[in-house]
């Protein structure tokens, strides 16, 4: 099969676009053109060009297009109908045009132009992208092996796998060995339960009054088994129960024994009941207590710590500070900051003072510089000559009249010299043009005709020397001729000489007339210099004149210089007038300078009167904030002579002795609070003992707090440091009977609480058990079971049950065997008593058979069609499978330059291959890199294309940029393999990658090349190359 024209009504971004790929020169289209045969196809273009779009066009119009669910569904986006049509060239020569589209109720069989293809064949081996080739599993399947190896086998669509398949199916729906549901198998099971029946019935009648006494007996010896099967089974059920509740049973036993030997409640386990609550609480007390009790000593040493530290406090702050006084005295934070913000004010002042004393020296010291600048800028004024001239516009008005007569004698010069140029030009241009002239004259006279007659006289010679006339007219037609050529030549000379002799003369008149214009130019600008002169002249005589006699000489040298023009003596005038400019402007400067300086002086001399002012100002301020900051600290009792951080210190003072006031306090109510709670535990203790009628502690042992203070007054402080040591409490307090006390009512209260936790459980230990008893034994049966249990071991129980359960196992085998044979005996009864079933029976029999006859002959023609499918199947493999791993192998030799020259393929198949490297080693197609792996799928799918074209119609083989994976040596390789399949079958090859596309041009073998541009709108998009 070979595709010549695709026609895309509507599919992704196509519609209504037309390749043509046919033979011969070409067909014209409205989407490109190509010629072509059984060879490479190229679709070139970008991404999202629609190259993937037209393979699976291609792919959907020969097998059907996808669902809208599926990712290669293309709807249409540029309008027309959702498909297309393929027109194919077969092998035979004859045409087809398929035509499908994607609507409802449209077929999705494959075309039946692909034969005996499937669309997953085609898929997996004929048309790949890069997705497919990664897959070798798709390879070994047997829908793929099935097709390629049964192509050319005469079963047209159909594959041998799928007649095996239906083969097997129909002979399993026939006959299984140990099956039940096929018919053969349910027609010997009817066919042998007929043949027992006839049996039955073939039987002697005389047996029928046999069967009915064996029937009755059968019945009587049931009904005693019965009656003595439920007799064992209440048996079994009664010493089941037994022996369930024989634990229950013996824990009772044991509980109600516990129970009588508990002793009777007494008083004094009532009296400790009563005080549980309160034992708990001493008991809870009790760390409390002692830790208390511990820390008392180290109370007392810290509030003695704190009471030296009052007094070091109150004798730092000097005579006068008692108690009373730093109590009363305010140390409340806004006392601090009203010091601060005193000091910060006083610091404010004192630096007021300092900046009016520098502003003060600044000011004498601008008013010293001023009164020098003074004096200096009137010495220079004094030193300075004053200027000629009134103002400053009469020097300048002088510069720019000097000015004016150099540019005018620069712009003379400049005339001058252009007219000299000029002249040297004209008198050139009037040379050439003589020249020009001449060279004309003499083209004009000169004519080489002299060559005519030379030749007429030879002629006329060799006719006088009696040479053939022919001859002698030839060379007199030639010398005329001659002589007409050379006399055109020089008449088209002697024109051309004319002309450039025209514009030579064009040229020097135009000269001369600008020699002319520059020569007028000169006399005017030398006319206005003498003017500028003179206006000069005049007006350095008349200023001169009023300068008075001391400018007599300069007035000389002005006159010379004018009357000379020459530049150096107007550079000089200009030069003196530059001169009196700037000493013009120096002296200006210096009476500005002057006038500037008088009025700095006085601005400095009224800056330091102001100076003056602000300094007594400050040093009032600071003299009355002194006052009042002594004012201040003596109402508070403080030093007058205090600075403000001394009086900070004070303060803090004074707060630091407040604060141990307070601590002190503290620290004494905490020592008297401890002794209140030490006090307050003995009492509870002896309390509890007087209630339960023991003796208390009192009148032995004094409280801790007692006998601390005891010992405080009888060391006399002097022992603190020995009440603050661990345990040094034992010195004094002995406090260790409490706690013994404590501890023995604790003890005696738990003993007296597990009793009567004992005797609650054992309680509801019975209750329990009495229960579960209950729950196994109705009221009518508890009587007998508890003399059961009472006069039986729990041995003879157990032995009791498993005798009951044997007896009734061996009375329920012998009711099965009844039951079974009164059923026996009763179909039997029954044939006996109807005659007419063996007629039925044997008419049954035959048509069972007749069936079974007819079954087991299409059975065995399965069988044998089903033998002769597996042999071909092998035979297929056997003999195909060789030749395609040989062209895989040829394939993948030629790709990877001989490095990988054989394939094997393991007893998987096509699923497991394996390598064979040059160096004779095998190895796993697993272990080979990605690309290596490519190229081995690459090569078998080349083995089975080859395979299968060779038995079958050649289909299409499309490639979607499979070689990206491929180095540029194996590119080529791999694209000349793919090329040369084009030999078997057509080859259709998309690609986005320009050395791809070259590489397969570089084969040869490309027939026909396609550019594929995405384009808006309906028009051509395929641009086709030959």
């Amino acid at each position: 099969m070979r595709i010549r024209e695709v026609y895309l009504d509507g599919f992704g971004i196509f519609h209504d676009r037309r390749i043509v790929i046919a033979g011969g020169s070409g067909v014209e289209c409205n989407s490109g053109t190509a010629s072509g045969n059984q060879g490479v196809v190229l679709f070139t273009g970008a991404n999202e060009a629609g190259k993937t779009t037209l393979m699976s066009f291609i792919r959907g119009i020969l097998f059907g297009f996808e669902g809208e669910a599926s990712r290669g569904f293309y709807a249409p986006e540029r309008g027309g109908r959702h498909g297309g049509s393929l027109t194919v060239e077969m092998l035979d020569g004859s045409v087809d045009r398929i035509v499908r589209y994607a609507e409802r109720g449209q077929s999705r069989q494959p075309a039946p132009a692909v034969g005996n293809m499937s669309k997953a064949l085609y898929t997996n081996v004929f048309a790949f992208g890069l997705a497919e080739l990664a897959l070798l599993s798709s390879l070994g399947s047997d829908e793929v092996r099935s097709r390629i190896y049964s192509a050319g086998a005469g079963l047209g669509t159909r594959s041998l796998p799928e007649a095996r398949r239906r083969l097997e199916s129909k002979c399993d729906s026939l006959y299984k060995p140990r099956g039940r549901a096929p018919s053969i198998n349910a027609a010997l099971s009817e066919a042998a339960e007929l043949d027992r029946q006839i049996a039955d019935l073939n039987r002697d009648p005389l047996e029928h009054a046999r069967l009915i006494r064996d029937i009755e007996q059968c019945q009587e010896s049931y009904a005693q088994v019965q009656a003595s099967l439920r007799e064992a089974r209440e048996a079994q059920q009664w010493y089941a129960s037994l022996d369930s509740t024989r634990s229950t049973w013996e824990r009772l036993c044991q509980a109600a024994a516990a129970q009588g030997r508990l002793d009777p409640e007494d008083s004094s386990s009532s009296g400790l009941l009563a005080q549980a609550g309160a034992i708990r609480e001493l008991q809870l007390r009790l760390d409390t207590y002692l830790s208390v009790a511990a820390s008392i000593p180290a109370l007392w040493a810290e509030a003695d710590a704190i009471r030296a530290d009052h007094r070091r406090l109150l004798g730092e702050l000097g005579v006068g500070w008692n108690e009373s006084a730093v109590a009363a005295f305010d140390t409340s934070p806004g006392v601090d900051e009203t010091v601060r913000q005193m000091r910060k004010r006083r610091d404010a002042l004192a630096g007021a003072v300092e900046r009016a004393q520098e502003v003060m020296r600044a000011r004498e010291e601008a008013v010293e510089a001023a009164t020098r600048q003074h004096d200096r800028l009137k010495q220079e004024l004094h030193r300075s000559r004053k200027p000629d001239y009134p103002d400053r516009a009469a020097i300048e008005a002088r510069i720019e009249r000097i000015g004016r007569c150099q540019a005018l004698l620069m712009s003379v010069a400049a005339a001058g010299a252009k007219v000299e140029a000029a002249r040297e030009r004209s008198g050139d241009l009037a040379r050439e043009a003589a020249e020009r002239v001449e060279a004309a004259a003499q083209a004009r006279g000169f004519a080489q005709v002299w060559l005519a007659p030379v030749l007429i006289g030879v002629g006329s010679i060799l006719a006088s020397l009696h040479r053939p006339a022919w001859a002698a007219s030839l060379l007199i037609a030639v010398g005329a001729v001659a002589g007409i050529v050379i006399a055109r030549n020089a008449l088209r000379r002697a024109r051309a000489a004319d002309t450039v002799a025209k514009a030579s003369q064009e040229r020097a008149r135009q000269a001369r007339e600008h020699e002319e214009q520059l020569a007028a130019a000169h006399r005017r600008a030398s006319e206005e210099l003498e003017a500028a002169k003179t206006a000069l002249g005049r007006v350095e005589e008349l200023e001169a004149t009023n300068a008075g006699l001391g400018k007599a000489d300069e007035l000389e040298a002005v006159k010379s210089g004018l009357g000379s023009a020459d530049e150096a003596a107007l550079a000089a005038l200009m030069e003196r007038a530059r001169r009196d400019l700037t000493d013009w402007e120096g002296f200006a400067r210096i009476v500005r300078d002057l006038e500037e300086a008088q009025m700095e002086c006085r601005r400095a001399e009224k800056d330091l009167h102001s100076a003056h002012e602000a300094l007594g100002s400050a040093r009032a301020a600071l003299e009355a904030d002194c006052d009042a900051w002594r004012r201040w600290l003596s109402a508070r009792g403080i030093d007058s002579e205090f600075s403000h951080d001394g009086a900070l210190q004070a303060i803090e003072l004074i707060r630091r002795a407040k604060d141990a006031r307070e601590r002190l306090g503290q620290a004494e109510r905490r020592v008297e609070a401890a002794r209140t709670r030490t006090r307050e535990y003995e009492e509870a203790v002896n309390l509890v003992l007087e209630e339960l009628g023991m003796a208390s502690v009192g009148g032995a042992q004094r409280s801790v707090g007692a006998e601390l203070e005891g010992g405080i007054e009888r060391s006399g402080g002097a022992e603190l440091e020995d009440w603050a040591e661990p345990g040094g409490i034992r010195k004094y307090a002995r406090h260790d009977t409490y706690r013994a006390e404590v501890d023995r009512l604790v003890a005696l209260s738990a003993e007296a609480q597990e009793l009567v936790d004992r005797r609650k459980r054992l309680a509801a230990q019975v209750e329990d058990l009495e229960a579960q008893f209950a729950s196994v034994f109705p009221a009518s049966d508890r009587t007998r079971a508890r003399a059961d249990h009472a006069s039986h071991t729990a041995a003879e129980i157990q032995a009791a049950l498993e005798e009951a359960a044997k007896r009734a196992e061996t009375l329920e085998v012998k009711a099965g065997e009844l039951d079974r044979g009164l059923g026996s005996l009763g179909r039997s009864r029954a044939i006996l008593e109807n005659r007419d079933e063996l007629a039925r029976a044997g008419a049954e029999r035959g048509a069972v058979q007749g069936e079974l006859d007819a079954l087991l002959r299409e059975w065995a023609a399965h069988c044998v069609c089903l033998d002769l499918v597996n042999s071909a199947c092998e035979k297929y493999e056997r003999e195909r499978q060789p030749q395609v791993l040989q062209d895989a192998s040829a394939a993948l030799s030629r790709m990877t330059g001989g490095r990988w020259p054989r394939i094997i393929a393991r007893v998987d198949g096509l699923e497991s291959l394996d390598v064979v490297g040059s160096d004779g080693q095998a190895r796993p197609h697993t272990r080979l890199s990605c690309g290596t792996e490519q190229q081995l799928y690459l090569a078998v799918r080349c083995g089975l294309v080859r395979e299968y074209c060779a038995h079958a119609e050649p289909m299409p083989v499309m490639v979607d940029d499979v070689l990206v994976n491929f180095d540029p040596v194996r590119q080529a390789a791999a694209a000349r393999v793919l090329a040369e399949l084009s030999d078997t079958c057509q080859v259709l090859v998309f690609t986005c990658h320009p050395h791809t596309a070259e590489h397969f041009r570089q084969t040869g073998l490309v027939t026909a090349e396609f550019a594929l541009e995405a384009v808006v709108g309906p028009g051509p998009v395929v641009a086709g190359t030959v």
